[in-house]
């Protein structure tokens, strides 16, 4: 893939970055498209966000940014405007530049949605276990209870349980129909149809799993958020996969993900 100078460019922007899967999914598909264009994995300091958000505002051939962990919710500091969801679930992961102006929303909720449907799995009527309620997990939830979850239980350390507690309000507010419930790790968790990490374990080989064997068990279908920089199943899918689960990878959310934010960044092949 040959970039001239009139070449668009996009980001995606974390701390680390090493992992992520967006751009060899985009640069793969702008090279067999022979678009000239590229996506550039950036590796940013929190005290660098604003400064590096403000240089985009202005530059002409930027088209648009991917905010991955653990930005998702500091981002929103630095906006001029965000979506309905984003302002609910208080996190971005997209940001479009119009007319210098930074504009934030958020796919990775229906990004996981679309990877488990395309499993031909179901989402309506189960229940589903939630590890995590940070940006992601929070954009999780809302999708998998827009689209019908029974019952969704939401796992969350007990430093993170005041986010979990405000994410739980939100959810009972505009999806009364779900049942929602909290669960801090200090009981045990009840079976679920549908477990999802959203939680950074698993990122590195000495990461803990986040559910138990026996909730893996119990399960129909394992998710994780997290992907390696080689692209090889988390302890947690491999713990899935040799019990004979259907299992969605942080690669495969990326994937799903992608048709949505090529759609909002205003790319054709």
């Amino acid at each position: 893939m040959i970039i001239t100078g009139a070449a668009d460019f996009y980001a995606i922007v974390g701390n680390p970055v090493q992992q992520v899967a967006s751009p060899s999914i985009f640069n793969a598909r702008f090279n067999d498209s022979k678009q000239d264009a590229v996506m550039i994995p950036m590796n940013v300091e929190k005290s660098g966000l604003k400064s590096l958000l403000d240089t985009f505002r202005y530059t002409k051939n930027f088209k648009g940014i991917i905010i991955t962990l653990p930005y998702k919710e500091h981002v929103i500091n630095f906006l001029d405007d965000i979506s309905i969801m984003s302002r609910n679930l208080n996190a971005v992961n997209i940001i479009l530049v119009q007319h210098g102006k930074l504009i934030g929303t958020m796919t990775d909720g229906q990004g996981m949605v679309d990877a488990i449907l395309n499993k031909k799995q179901l989402i309506k009527g189960k229940k589903v276990l939630i590890a995590g309620c940070g940006g992601a997990g929070r954009a999780i939830a809302w999708a998998i209870a827009e689209n019908g979850a029974s019952q969704i239980l939401l796992q969350e350390t007990q430093s993170g349980i005041e986010k979990a507690e405000q994410l739980l309000r939100i959810l009972n507010v505009n999806f009364p129909e779900c049942d929602i419930y909290l669960n801090d790790l200090t009981t045990e968790t009840t079976s679920a149809d549908i477990l999802i990490n959203a939680t950074p374990l698993g990122m590195h080989y000495s990461d803990s799993i986040v559910f138990s064997e026996e909730d893996v068990q119990s399960a129909e279908l394992v998710a994780d958020v997290v992907t390696s920089p080689a692209n090889q199943l988390t302890k947690l899918l491999s713990l899935a996969t040799n019990t004979g689960k259907v299992t969605v990878s942080g690669y495969e959310m990326a994937a799903g993900q992608s048709k949505l934010i090529e759609k909002l960044f205003g790319i054709n092949y």
